[in-house]
């Protein structure tokens, strides 16, 4: 068994505390989630519960590609970008938040004509009303995701789910009915972006002062690690200068013309090392696709709802979303837990010491690039070669959900037919539920492997192969769903199994064999080419001009 070094095992031991504490935050929230179901589901009706599945799953499939359309790019940068990216963002959040509002509001009505039930409108556009608070905490929400402050995160999912419940189950016996689900889940809103805003003032004056001495105390941390190539010119360039500062030290004040000499050289050295953030164009084109990845997974989770509801009323499909949500709630909580941490996680900064083969095959692959105008796209845009730690970290955070959630979703199977009709009643029972909850149950088996598979592929900026996989895997579900409807429920549970235990490992062995083994083998077979080609980059520095540095650095910078 490989030994780790302190670094790897430092690494490793952050990923744990932050699953553990999205995990732990999820699971007691679930825990507390369980009484409030307890009461709702003995208070109402399959036809209410179907009504609010309708809309939870709009609010889901309209929500989720604007939950991520800037956090995803910010997460990657480092803080000097972070900053100066932050109203740019900010634009961004609030015209996605808006323009989700007005798209759900306008749904509302298509449906509750389809379902003949006009009483449908009001608490969607209630809901929506929820997407115009989100802007307030989604900069600090990315902050804290950058900075792995789990334990705030965690935090503030718990917080929302324990006042989500307890004023839903208080309403509840008040008999609001369907108001008693929504009214909750927009109030709770503000819990979120209090408990991430009071924990993270992004217009602190002393953040901003921090990011200001660290531009003028390290200014080579301005420079993208990934251009290699003009780095090393950059930090050969300042060291010469610092050199030369230090062995003039005692002659500056005798000799002015050589001190208006560095003051000059200090400037310009200075104009080339200043940071630019993406713009507003570029920064939505990362995030676009992003949202477009993550909308093919809330399809591919939600289209169930909407074609059970289409095949089989209203009233099967509150059947069916009360033993979704009752089976998959806890492992559903912890497989979300861990694919917030899994993405923070692999877009951590990698160890400097390990895997000097990957980066001599990046600092190549960067040689051969002659366009220019694709350097300011690669800040959140550019392919990022898989390297062995990356690799590392994927397959150990993979193991240990496995090893989380396999227990538990077999357990929750296994006692299903003793605790399902104590703990929510026996009129679940009698409408068919119990088949429904341990076949769902059972597809939680697989499910972690989608999560990791998708997370990975967007870290390392292979969101459009996400998307074609999430979108084909939609396809074979919805396909699966209208071929096994016509056996009613438990026909559907059977093919959502059956879809998710062949599909998930095939997509799981496919990354595995074709994205990440393949460009390891690729930058170890590269070691020799990366060795001379080291030698020619450095004759290439040594020969080039101050005009030529010029060029480089605007586009570095």
């Amino acid at each position: 068994m490989p030994t780790l070094d302190k670094e790897q095992q430092k690494t490793r031991s952050a990923f744990s505390k932050s699953l553990f504490w999205l995990g732990s935050a999820q699971v007691l929230g679930r825990i507390v989630r369980l009484a409030c179901s307890i009461i709702i589901a003995r208070l109402l009706t399959p036809e209410v519960f179907g009504e609010v599945a309708i809309i939870l799953t709009c609010f889901e499939l309209i929500c989720t590609p604007t939950r991520r359309i800037t956090s995803a790019s910010l997460i990657k940068m480092d803080d000097q970008t972070f900053n100066a990216t932050l109203p740019n963002a900010n634009k961004i959040n609030w015209m996605a938040s808006i323009t989700a509002f007005v798209a759900m509001s306008l749904l509302s009505w298509p449906l509750a004509i389809y379902h003949q039930d006009l009483a449908l409108i009001p608490p969607m556009i209630l809901m929506a009303t929820s997407y115009l608070l989100l802007p307030f905490g989604m900069l600090h929400a990315a902050s804290n995701l950058k900075q792995n402050k789990m334990r705030i995160v965690g935090r503030a999912i718990l917080w929302q789910t324990i006042g989500d419940s307890i004023l839903t189950a208080s309403l509840a016996l008040l008999g609001l009915g369907i108001w008693a689900i929504i009214i909750p889940k927009v109030l709770v809103i503000l819990i979120w972006v209090g408990i991430h805003r009071y924990n993270n003032p992004l217009g602190d004056e002393g953040y901003a002062n921090k990011l200001k001495m660290i531009s003028l105390d390290k200014p080579n941390q301005a420079i993208n690690s990934h251009k290699h190539a003009q780095t090393g010119f950059i930090r050969h360039q300042i060291s010469a200068f610092i050199e030369r500062v230090q062995a003039q030290k005692g002659k500056l004040f005798q000799n002015n013309a050589k001190r208006q000499d560095d003051v000059e050289q200090t400037k310009k050295l200075t104009k080339k090392l200043s940071v630019s953030s993406p713009s507003t164009t570029k920064l939505l084109s990362f995030g676009s696709q992003v949202g477009l990845s993550d909308l093919s997974i809330a399809l591919r989770q939600n289209i169930d709802y909407l074609l059970v509801g289409y095949f089989l009323g209203i009233e099967a499909l509150g059947v069916y979303f009360f033993a979704f949500n009752a089976s998959l709630g806890i492992s559903t909580s912890i497989v979300q837990g861990f694919g917030t941490a899994l993405y923070s996680h692999l877009c951590t900064p990698k160890n400097p010491h390990s895997d000097s083969q990957d980066k001599q095959s990046q600092a190549d692959k960067k040689l051969n690039k002659t366009d220019a105008d694709k350097d300011d796209n690669e800040t959140v845009s550019s392919s990022i070669p898989v390297s062995s730690e990356i690799k590392s970290r994927y397959t150990n955070s993979l193991s240990l959900i496995l090893k989380l959630t396999v227990p538990i979703v077999l357990l929750q199977a296994a006692l299903s037919p003793f605790y399902l009709p104590f703990v929510y009643g026996e009129q679940w029972i009698s409408a068919g539920a119990l088949p429904v909850f341990i076949l769902l149950c059972l597809s939680g088996l697989v499910r972690p492997l989608g999560e990791a598979v998708s997370q990975l592929l967007i870290s390392i900026n292979k969101q459009q192969l996400n998307l074609k996989l999430n979108f084909g895997f939609t396809i074979l579900l919805v396909t699966t769903i209208c071929i096994f409807s016509q056996w009613g429920l438990q026909g559907v549970a059977l093919g959502i199994l059956i879809i998710h235990l062949v599909a998930m490992p095939a997509v799981s062995i496919y990354v595995h064999l074709f994205i990440l083994n393949s460009s390891t083998h690729k930058a170890a077979s590269s070691v020799k080419a990366c060795t001379k080609s080291n030698s020619k980059m450095n004759n290439k520095i040594n020969n080039s001009s101050s005009k030529a540095f010029n060029q480089e650095v605007s586009h570095d910078a």
